[in-house]
């Protein structure tokens, strides 16, 4: 009789907990503004390997990227000795420049789907901006929200597309409309991480998804993950943390300019035939 008591009562302990627990959640900006600054200070490089998968072929490539923050970066990318392989793309202000076959260096709208720019935002506004141009959340958003004062009289107000909700096992801030239980295709959302404030995982309007695992504090107090896994249309990109460098402002500015590329390196650009890899770079990168 004991044993039931005591169980009832913890029941009741951790029901009153969770319920407690799930009556405030933060603001969007809050939690735009701590995730932010898991983005670190300063300029730094970082080399990663990325691995396509294809039935039982792979491929891996390895990518050396110079971050100033979630706008301003550059990549280039190598394969193995003497494949020829070889990719580089300079970020600006929401724009893309890269060489096209020629060596002739274009400049397009950067994909909503780029996925460095969420990992390595500065700013709430510029990580909010991103979920608004992807079509996870409405524009709305982005306006001043009354800040909750817990001794008003007025009921607090939830915030629309931002609730609580679990993915792999961990408690995350859910921002977009959750996915109807009879809907065929998934809606698109980002979960970040309840206590941590790191992005775990992100799906946009196409279903592809990227996942974020094992993160680690890196130069520049930026949390960077080691370990990602990129899926869309039964295509898969792993990508693994190699190494994190902290970089100069002199350094970020001369490799960030596109000026930096030669002609020769220009026209070097090429990327493995395989159609998943190419897409990859367009959609992703």
């Amino acid at each position: 009789m004991k044993t039931l008591i005591l169980a009832i009562l913890f029941g009741s302990t951790a029901l009153a907990f969770a319920l407690s627990a799930e009556a405030y959640i933060p603001s969007s900006r809050t939690i735009a503004i701590r995730t932010a600054k898991n983005g670190g200070k300063g300029a730094y490089s970082i080399d990663q390997d990325v691995q396509f998968r294809a039935g039982s072929d792979s491929v891996t490539l390895r990518e050396r990227w110079i971050i100033q923050d979630g706008e301003n970066m550059r990549v280039t990318v190598v394969g193995p000795a003497n494949s020829g392989i070889r990719y580089d793309a300079f970020y600006k202000n929401g724009k893309r420049t890269t060489p096209d076959s020629s060596g002739t260096m274009k400049t397009s709208n950067a994909s909503v789907e780029f996925l460095e720019k969420y990992i390595h935002a500065r700013t709430s506004d510029e990580l909010l901006g991103s979920f608004v141009r992807a079509g996870i959340i409405p524009n709305s958003m982005l306006q001043p929200r009354q800040r909750f004062n817990p001794n008003a009289k007025v009921a607090y107000a939830p915030e629309p597309y931002v609730r609580l909700g679990r993915s792999n096992g961990v408690i995350n801030w859910v921002f977009g409309a959750p996915t109807p239980a009879d809907s065929s295709k998934q809606l698109a959302g980002v979960w970040i991480e309840q206590d941590a404030f790191a992005l775990r995982r992100i799906r946009f309007q196409s279903e592809a998804e990227m996942n974020a695992n094992q993160y680690s504090l890196q130069p520049g107090n930026a949390l960077f993950p080691r370990e990602r896994v990129v899926t869309w249309k039964g295509n898969t990109a792993v990508i693994r943390l190699v190494s994190a460098k902290p970089l100069t402002a002199q350094q970020a500015s001369s490799a960030l300019n596109p000026a930096s590329l030669s002609p020769a390196e220009a026209k070097a650009g090429k990327l493995p035939d395989q159609e998943s890899v190419r897409e990859f770079y367009s959609r992703f990168r």
